[in-house]
């Protein structure tokens, strides 16, 4: 008891252990530390933190926001928020994002007095630069540039009824023919993925877009 008289006596001692308790708080809170009333231990998300240098508040982020279903453009997102990156230098109109951002806009046509339909299919790179087509893929042997696969088919049976290759720089604007079966539209989908990046794929369902025309 004397002791501890004395700490709360003493200005700085008693300042020192407001700082401990504080910090040890706002390490419990972020996830980076268990604490009971015998002994304090880290958790992964601390043993991270104290590997790679990084603050709490980062790795607290990370742990909310990262699952096992979580793809790469979201994962890059997380990664490109954490605070350390602001230390590090960036030229002057330069990008951290090297990803393309592709905005698909779709919509159902009819031919042939209603006999026959197609699907209008526009995609817009909506970071575009100039001259920037070029995939961002730094273990490739050789130069590559951009490419998507566009697909069309039944995620329910397993049918597919249209495939095409495509590149592009800024926008594209094409077209695939639908399956003249008024049934087979129940499970038909629409697939964008990338033949250069993972995670990057986009589904469109053909039966809510009809809905929504």
């Amino acid at each position: 008891m004397e002791k501890l008289s004395f700490l709360f006596m003493n200005p700085k001692r008693a300042s020192i252990k407001r700082l401990v308790q504080n910090t040890f708080e706002d390490l419990e809170d972020s996830g980076c530390i268990k604490m009971n009333e015998d002994n304090v231990e880290p958790t992964m998300l601390g043993s991270i933190a104290s590997q790679y240098y990084l603050g709490y508040m980062t790795v607290s982020m990370f742990g909310s926001n990262i699952g096992s279903d979580t793809s790469l453009e979201v994962f890059l997102h997380i990664l490109s928020a954490a605070s350390e990156y602001n230390e590090l230098p960036v030229r002057h109109n330069e990008d951290l994002q090297p990803f393309p951002r592709i905005e698909v806009k779709l919509k159902l046509q009819q031919k042939d007095s209603g006999k026959s339909r197609s699907l209008d299919i526009r995609l817009v790179k909506t970071n575009f630069r100039q001259n920037k087509s070029r995939a961002f893929t730094p273990r490739f042997p050789k130069v590559k540039n951009e490419a998507w696969w566009l697909v069309l088919g039944n995620t329910s049976t397993w049918e597919l009824y249209a495939l095409k290759r495509v590149s592009f720089s800024d926008h594209l604007v094409t077209h695939m023919e639908l399956p003249s079966a008024p049934n087979t539209l129940q499970g038909m989908k629409f697939t964008l993925i990338s033949d250069c990046y993972l995670g990057f794929e986009q589904e469109h369902s053909i039966s809510e877009l009809v809905q929504r025309q």
